[in-house]
């Protein structure tokens, strides 16, 4: 959906567009034209997407003081763009913080990769879902549900014994109070399985979706740190609410192999970020005490209510726009916010 290009900021030319604080180097991330034609005709344009990231990031932005583990904003305008043979179009764009890449890897999946067949030790995870998890509590407190939460979609700065996870990529996220037009998104094998359901009353809020859809995905992510590999290898499984114990992970570190309790305490804690019915509500994806949003807790009887509504509706096929592929998200336009 978007490009996005390193930009070096010129200190001697100032511009209201620009935070004063913003550094030297930004990564700066602007709506590709193609989307722009697509989204044209569902009657929607692609600053319906750019202002819920540019929204969501702002609300951390103006924490006191911002919240280091979600992605810095430094500003946002619009830009002519213009391809060969085409008309010029105005297109979004946001300055976002720029995470230096380094031998490690720039994204959680890419550190991860780099691990190795020896896996990520205990104090590594549990320094990098405490960071995850805290991200996506601002989040929530702030009245944002990411949806799309996935390694790809989490950057993390520095060396690897001081690494910082970041949340990023707000640009599918539902913010409250903001009613505007979106993309039915999600990625198999991370998102939740209500939020599949979007189809089958594409013109409606899926009242399924919620934090709760958020903590699956916190823990799929979770779950790839800790085994190096994904939580659900099928859709069916996927679909079932079926998810892999850790102990049928190849790539574990020794620390976790050495201890059988610990592992199983990881299990139940990820079990409970899936599960259907009214405790749902009690899901947390922990990890050595850490807990995620205390808003999980509210979601028992909304999932009860719009499970009754939502199956009650005019059956219609629901059907994802690309095939299941582990790692890989699929996308579908739509004109109501989700």
């Amino acid at each position: 959906m978007s490009a996005v290009f390193l930009a070096e900021r010129d200190p001697t030319v100032a511009s209201s567009l620009l935070s004063d604080i913003a550094p030297t180097l930004l990564a700066v991330k602007i709506v590709k034209p193609e989307t722009e034609h697509g989204l044209a005709q569902l009657g929607m344009s692609s600053m319906d997407v750019a202002l819920r990231e540019i929204e969501a990031l702002v609300r951390v932005k103006n924490l006191r003081p911002p919240s280091e583990f979600v992605i810095g904003l430094y500003g946002s305008g619009s830009a002519l763009v213009q391809l060969e043979n085409d008309s010029a179009l105005s297109l979004p764009w946001i300055a976002l913080e720029h995470v230096e890449g380094s031998n490690a890897g720039t994204t959680l999946a890419e550190r991860i990769e780099l691990a190795g067949e020896g896996g990520v030790d205990p104090v590594r995870v549990h320094r990098l879902a405490r960071g995850m998890i805290e991200g996506v509590r601002v989040l929530h407190r702030l009245g944002v549900i990411h949806r799309d939460l996935k390694p790809n979609n989490v950057f993390v700065a520095g060396p690897v014994d001081v690494e910082t996870p970041k949340i990023a990529d707000c640009g599918i996220a539902r913010v409250e109070g903001l009613r505007l037009a979106t993309v039915q998104a999600m990625t198999p094998g991370y998102g939740a399985p209500e939020q599949s359901l979007s189809a089958l009353r594409p013109s409606h809020q899926n009242p399924l979706v919620g934090p709760w859809s958020d903590v699956h995905a916190l823990a799929a992510t979770i779950f790839f740190v800790i085994a190096g590999e994904e939580w659900c290898r099928s859709e069916p499984a996927w679909n079932a609410g079926e998810r892999r114990s850790l102990r049928t992970s190849r790539r574990l570190h020794r620390g976790f192999l050495a201890d059988g309790d610990l592992l199983e305490a990881l299990d139940r804690a990820r079990r409970r970020s899936c599960r259907r019915g009214p405790g749902i509500g009690r899901a947390r994806a922990s990890t050595s005490g850490a807990r995620a949003s205390s808003s999980v807790r509210r979601c028992s009887a909304m999932r009860r209510r719009g499970m009754r509504a939502w199956t009650s509706s005019p059956r219609r096929s629901c059907r994802r726009s690309r095939p299941w592929r582990r790692g890989g998200s699929s996308a579908r336009a739509r004109g109501s916010g989700r």
